[in-house]
C-alpha cells in the first residue's frame, strides 16, 4: 500500500509541478492553460517569438530559483522541454511543491 500511496503522491507532486511552468508560459503569452499540453511547440504557438521564449526562461528562473545558461535557449521547442529540463535541473523537488 505504501508504494501506490508514494506513486500517487509523484503523479500530484508533478501535476503541481507542470502546472506551475504552465501558468508561467500561459501568463506570457496571454493564453488559458488548456490551450496547450507538453507536446505543443512553443514558437508561433499564438505567435509566440524568441522574446516570449526569453520571458517565459526569465519566469521559470525566477519561480524555481534556477539559472538556464543562455546556450540552452534554443533547445526549448515545446511546453514538455520546459517541464523536463525544469525537473532534471531541480531534482523534481521545490521547498513549496509539497
Amino acid at each position: 500500500m505504501a508504494d501506490q500511496n508514494e506513486i500517487i503522491n509523484n503523479i500530484r507532486r508533478k501535476r503541481r509541478f507542470n502546472a506551475r511552468i504552465s501558468r508561467i508560459i500561459a501568463d506570457v503569452l496571454s493564453v488559458n492553460e488548456i490551450d496547450f499540453n507538453a507536446d505543443t511547440v512553443i514558437k508561433g504557438f499564438h505567435k509566440a517569438d524568441e522574446i516570449d521564449i526569453l520571458e517565459i526562461i526569465i519566469g521559470i528562473e525566477t519561480e524555481f530559483d534556477i539559472q538556464i545558461p543562455d546556450n540552452l535557449f534554443s533547445e526549448f521547442k515545446t511546453v514538455g522541454d520546459f517541464y523536463d529540463y525544469v525537473r532534471n535541473a531541480t531534482g523534481g523537488k521545490n521547498r513549496s511543491l509539497n
